[in-house]
């Protein structure tokens, strides 16, 4: 039974990533740049959500990060596409693994070898660290804005395109060819029907698709001319009944996918100096597990820089990731793989140990950075006044933790002595002077005015203080659990007076 429940036991680990250049890094002063460090706070955290949720899907090139018939995929939070020589299947997860549906639309009697190519290629490239054998990742994959099957039917061409809430795919029917051959399957859904608005509705075990009512039209003199168009349900396969069009001309079908794209558990989003977001969630894989997924934004949150998978044999969720402002990126996470990139040389299979990774080179290669660390990082939190200067929530999520402080970088690590606690977190250091920091533990709020080396009762005595921002005015803000009402307080106090109300 012990064996059991420790394969199972949650080996949390710390990724410390550089994902920006070497050569940019290198050419920052640390404290400097350290000075222009932008918090992810409430409004930006909210902008960039609202951003991912509108992102066009971007299509992967297989390059081994999926089984060999597929040719491209797309992932998100909680959905990934793939796209094969005569399907195109979407696996979206619910709450949890267990909830996940798989739905494949099937080409009928399609050609069996179409050609299949990415059209308008995108400047973000995605990465696989999948497993601790370097020599089996992938990393700079292409990406592009279409992918478009030559041929599935005779004079028939499809294109596939969309954003995170939708997939759109466009038959493009050549003139003369006949749009009665296209015959769709969609397995995985227990009942296709059309309601009476003319979309197709696939119920599926625990929710439903929506298929939009098809747009068929042709191009007239540089104008679109609407073209009647409904689905034809027989059994369970879709066909397209067309209305009277001009024969001589192309004409294009293009029925639209809805389905609810999320965020997955886990999300964490953080930003760097020059405004660029990055993004942390889980992600399904293939096999029912999830990975962790880290995606990077532009400062305006229209265009992916990269994507990177990180994961091993089992599963791989995040926990935390904060930014420093010399664009070091650090990661926090749980995994029960035991082939996760980099695990310490001698560790037995599932294993729980205290563990620290950095990267310099974009989350490629590996090194132990975890000196000191003995339970696995909950959250961290970086000092703005100095960029090596790190704090780290370590334990469990729901039970007893402890604060350990870096000043290398996260090359090594000590405890820090918060008193007689069985709960602490890390929440501020008060920009320009970095003796002063607040902790939030099972007591109330914490202050040291030395740098971490004695620590003193603030004032706010509320249980598991689990946020606190100080802004420019000195005014700091905190919420927490009150555990008699059982209900989330945010306190104000004013930076001199120390006096706490409640907000």
């Amino acid at each position: 039974m012990n064996s059991i429940l420790t394969r199972f036991v949650c080996l949390s680990l710390l990724l410390i990533c550089l994902l920006c250049a070497a050569s940019q890094v290198r050419t920052l002063n640390l404290k400097t740049s350290a000075s222009s460090l932008k918090p992810a706070d409430a409004a930006t955290q909210a902008k960039m959500n609202e951003a991912y949720g509108k992102l066009p899907l971007s299509f992967e090139v297989n390059q081994g990060q999926a089984d060999p018939p597929i040719k491209f995929i797309s992932r998100g939070g909680n959905f990934s596409f793939s796209f094969a020589p005569t399907e195109a299947a979407l696996q979206l997860r619910g709450a949890s693994t267990d909830q996940s549906s798989t739905v494949r639309m099937k080409m009928i009697n399609a050609n069996p070898s179409p050609k299949i190519e990415g059209v308008d290629q995108l400047p973000g490239k995605s990465n696989y660290l999948i497993g601790n054998d370097p020599k089996r990742w992938q990393t700079d994959i292409p990406n592009f804005a279409r992918v478009r099957y030559d041929e599935v039917w005779p004079g028939v061409d499809a294109v596939f395109y969309g954003a995170q809430q939708r997939l759109e795919y466009d038959f493009v029917i050549a003139p003369g060819a006949d749009p009665r051959a296209i015959r769709l399957s969609f397995e995985g859904a227990k009942k296709i029907s059309v309601d009476a608005s003319g979309d197709l509705i696939l119920r599926l075990a625990e929710s439903e698709l929506r298929q939009r009512k098809p747009v068929v039209y042709q191009e007239v003199n540089g104008e679109k001319r609407l073209i009647n168009g409904r689905y034809v349900v027989k059994g369970n396969q879709v066909g397209f009944e067309i209305g009277r069009y001009d024969r001589r001309r192309e004409l294009v079908i293009d029925p639209v996918l809805n389905y609810l794209a999320r965020l997955a558990a886990g999300r964490s989003i953080a930003v760097d100096s020059q405004g660029n977001a990055y993004i942390t969630t889980s992600s399904d894989s293939a096999t029912r597990k999830t990975d962790i997924l880290v995606t990077k934004l532009n400062a305006t949150g229209t265009q992916v820089i990269f994507t990177t998978v990180i994961g091993g044999i089992s599963s791989d969720d995040p926990h935390d990731l904060v930014v420093d402002g010399a664009g070091s990126v650090y990661l926090t996470g749980g995994t029960s793989s035991t082939d996760f990139p980099g695990n310490y040389p001698g560790l037995p299979p599932g294993a729980s140990s205290g563990a620290c990774f950095k990267s310099t080179d974009g989350a490629i290669n590996w090194s132990n950075s975890g000196r000191g660390l003995s339970q696995g990082v909950i959250s961290l939190l970086i000092d703005p006044n100095n960029p090596m200067t790190l704090y780290a929530e370590t334990g469990a999520v729901t039970m007893n933790s402890t604060v350990y402080r870096s000043s290398d970088g996260g090359g090594n690590w000590t405890p820090v002595n918060l008193g007689n606690v069985t709960r602490a977190k890390p929440l501020a250091v008060l920009p320009g002077n970095s003796n002063v920091i607040f902790a939030g533990t099972s007591s109330g709020l914490r202050k040291s005015v030395d740098g971490g080396a004695t620590w003193n009762e603030s004032g706010l005595n509320v249980a598991d203080i689990n946020a606190f921002v100080i802004d420019p005015k000195n005014t700091l803000s905190g919420s927490g659990w009150q555990r008699i009402r059982y209900r989330a307080v945010r306190f104000i106090s004013a930076w001199l007076r120390q006096e706490w109300l409640p907000d």
